[in-house]
């Protein structure tokens, strides 16, 4: 009886020892299937273009681009953006300020939410109607993302585009405009980013004010001034009829070198002008660090 034991306890320790070898086995063989699995999902994914970034992607996009200046040193850009030369289009309307450095500096901005911010109607919370600008900015967007207009457009093409906070014939001309350019892939050498307002340290009782909006294709506008230290702009007193003459000169070469820049796109000028006094080389020395 005793031997009868002993042999079913053997056969027992047989049979657990080849089960636990059989799950130990089954577990890596499960395990290295499973790696398997992922590995050939993982291969899927990459073998798989359909929604995958691809970080040379920005080099194939066209774009038309327009620029206008507004009121208030309000600068006003359509751009219309393409992979395939306008079969389908992202539309997108915005618009920044060039003269002040914070919404709560310009009139009718002073109390909104975040009036220390840089005046960019993408991030505006100033509103009509309980609709903010950047809320209407996003709605212009949408409608002509949708709409994909392939031809000038006329008022009544936006019948259906409700706006509290902007002109229609501002966005129609806007479109017009930008329709009617061409196509382009360039992309910019500059270090600027975005839109800015550029300065150096005060000096002589002033320091300058340079309000640059910089796109994928390099400077789309440049606004050049001076700012005193008694909180005055130059351009104020040109409006206000109450510059020296001295001032007036200062001015309209500002002017000219606005036009040069956006032009021909350099930023290196010195020698394109012949102007000694301190008051351009400071100007030149602002501006040469866009291409750094």
């Amino acid at each position: 009886m005793k031997r009868n034991y002993i042999i079913m306890g053997f056969v027992i320790l047989i049979i657990a020892g080849g089960l636990t070898i059989w799950f130990v086995n089954k577990q890596k063989d499960n395990s290295q299937n499973n790696n398997e699995d992922n590995n050939q999902n993982n291969n899927e994914v990459i073998d798989d273009n359909e929604g995958v970034l691809d970080p040379e992607a920005y080099k194939k996009y066209a774009e038309k681009i327009v620029v206008v200046e507004g009121d208030n040193a309000w600068y006003y850009q359509f751009l219309i953006n393409s992979l395939d030369d306008g079969e389908n289009t992202k539309n997108f309307f915005t618009g920044c300020n060039l003269k002040y450095a914070k919404f709560k500096d310009i009139e009718g901005y002073e109390n909104i939410g975040n009036n220390n911010q840089y005046p960019s109607l993408a991030i505006s919370d100033k509103s009509t109607n309980g609709v903010t600008e950047e809320e209407e900015v996003l709605l212009i967007n949408d409608y002509f993302d949708q709409k994909q207009f392939r031809k000038e457009i006329t008022i009544k093409d936006l019948d259906e585009l409700t706006l509290y906070n902007f002109d229609k014939n501002l966005i129609v001309d806007l479109f017009n405009k930008t329709y009617n350019s061409n196509f382009d892939k360039t992309i910019s050498k500059f270090s600027i980013k975005g839109c800015s307002i550029q300065s150096d340290e005060e000096k002589d009782g002033y320091k300058y004010n340079i309000g640059v909006m910089h796109l994928r294709r390099g400077i789309g506008a440049i606004r050049i001034d001076l700012l005193y230290n008694d909180g005055t702009y130059l351009s104020e007193l040109i409006e206000n009829k109450k510059a020296t003459n001295e001032q007036k000169e200062i001015y309209n070469n500002f002017q000219k070198i606005e036009e040069y820049i956006v032009e021909n796109q350099e930023v290196n000028i010195r020698d394109e002008f012949d102007l000694n006094k301190d008051v351009y080389n400071r100007l030149f020395d602002i501006i040469e660090t866009f291409d750094d």
